[in-house]
């Protein structure tokens, strides 16, 4: 188990998508901003709760990133595992990113919880059974908030993140986009970037990127192999943008991505 305790200001994974080997809980106590999980959206509000699961990507686009405050709770996959064995109301290890936004009681509640998980550094004998109690106790919440359709942002937008990122190996245009979630290009454009801070081929390109990073640390691919198949335009203009955007070339992050 990890914990950090309202934790203020942007972090190193601010606007860049990432994943952790850990379950995450994460509860916010700030306003503004969303987070990106796949083809949904939340907002980032005081008294909202998430799940993330191991190995999910996400993107975190808080309105004021240096005033942005939440507390993370990290279980390993094995504790993790253990834990939901024991919740027979939710399947948590099959659920990939599981949001709510919570009443004001219940998010006094939350706050008490993670108040409760600052405590077990002092007293490292209850650690165990104060963990299991928390969990519970989030995932209980979780459980009885969460509907998707009531809180994920903005339907055309939840259809437009989706259509990118099942698409995201293809040739795409803001026009196709805006058509497919049927909406205007202008309106689209400025509401994507409005939510997400950034542009939609910001975000594109953000995506293709993280792609090309899976496969060249977990496949012998060439790098001309890994260009094309996420869609960009040359070898060279991939092995450019690829090192503005993470600070080293395609083959030196694949090396030093080896065992």
């Amino acid at each position: 188990m990890r914990y950090i305790h309202k934790q203020k200001g942007a972090d190193a994974m601010y606007k860049i998508w990432h994943s952790h080997h850990e379950y995450m809980f994460i509860y916010t106590y700030s306003d503004g901003g969303s987070i990106v999980s796949s083809e949904k959206m939340y907002a980032i509000k005081r008294g909202s709760l998430a799940l993330v699961s191991a190995g999910k990507y996400h993107y975190t686009m808080p309105s004021d990133p240096e005033r942005y405050e939440r507390s993370k709770l990290f279980l390993s996959v094995e504790e993790a595992n253990k834990i939901f064995a024991m919740l027979d109301f939710f399947d948590f290890t099959k659920g990939s990113f599981i949001y709510a936004a919570l009443s004001d009681k219940e998010a006094e509640e939350a706050e008490s919880i993670f108040e409760s998980l600052n405590g077990i550094r002092d007293n490292e004998r209850y650690e165990g059974a104060v963990l299991i109690s928390a969990v519970c106790r989030l995932a209980m919440l979780l459980d009885k908030n969460t509907t998707e359709k009531e809180h994920s942002l903005s339907d055309f937008m939840s259809i437009a993140v989706k259509f990118i990122n099942d698409n995201i190996t293809e040739e795409l245009s803001i026009d196709e986009i805006a058509s497919f979630a049927n909406v205007s290009k202008y309106h689209f454009c400025r509401t994507f970037k409005k939510v997400m801070g950034l542009t939609v081929m910001e975000y594109i390109l953000k995506t293709r990127i993280m792609l090309a990073k899976n496969l060249l640390a977990s496949s012998s691919k060439s790098i001309l192999a890994i260009s094309e198949e996420c869609a960009f335009s040359g070898v060279s203009y991939f092995c450019r943008v690829f090192k503005d955007e993470v600070g080293i070339s395609p083959l030196q992050y694949r090396k030093s991505r080896l065992p």
